[in-house]
C-alpha cells in the first residue's frame, strides 16, 4: 500500500505542477485541467494522511525517497490548498475591475480565442465585487498615460 500511495502522490504532484502549464501552453483543454488539479490534490492529501497515520500507529518512517516523495508532494500540493482557502469567500466572479462602469476589454484574450467568459457581466458582477473589495478604486497618477503604462511594465 505504501508503494501505491508514493506513486499516487508523485502522480499526484506531477498533475498539480503540469495541468496549469498544459493549459497555459494550450496542450490541455480546461475542461481537463481543474478535474487534473483535483485529482492531483486528492492524491497528495490521501498521501500525507496515509503516511500521517502510519507514522503515529507506530509504523516504521517512510525512507529516504519515501520522504523526499512525501515532501515534494506535499509542497506542491500546497499551493492550491492555500488558493482554495485564501479564496473562501470571495464572490464567484471572473473579472475585477477599478471601473465596473466601463470596464476595459479582453482584446488580447478575445482575439486569441481564449476559453470562457470575457465580458464583464455589467451591475450583478460590480455590487458583488464593491461588496467584497470596498477599497478597489482607480489611482490617479501624476504621469501621462504612456508613462504611467511604461513604468507599469517595468514593474511587471
Amino acid at each position: 500500500m505504501a508503494r501505491w500511495t508514493l506513486r499516487g502522490m508523485a502522480a499526484g504532484a506531477a498533475a498539480i505542477g503540469a495541468a496549469p502549464l498544459g493549459y497555459r501552453i494550450g496542450a490541455v483543454p480546461l475542461g481537463l485541467t481543474l478535474p487534473l488539479l483535483a485529482a492531483g490534490l486528492l492524491a497528495v492529501v490521501f498521501g500525507v494522511v496515509y503516511f500521517g497515520v502510519r507514522i503515529a500507529r507506530g509504523a516504521a518512517p517512510p525512507d529516504r525517497t519515501a520522504t523526499a516523495v512525501l515532501v515534494a508532494a506535499a509542497t506542491v500540493g500546497a499551493f492550491p490548498l492555500w488558493a482554495l482557502v485564501t479564496g473562501r469567500g470571495a464572490p464567484p466572479i471572473h473579472d475585477i475591475t477599478t471601473d465596473t462602469g466601463n470596464p476595459p476589454a479582453f482584446v488580447a484574450a478575445a482575439a486569441h480565442n481564449a476559453p470562457g467568459r470575457t465580458d464583464y457581466g455589467g451591475e450583478a458582477v460590480a455590487a458583488q465585487q464593491r461588496a467584497a473589495f470596498p477599497d478597489l478604486q482607480p489611482v490617479n497618477l501624476p504621469a501621462a498615460p504612456a508613462e504611467a503604462f511604461r513604468r507599469a511594465l517595468a514593474v511587471v
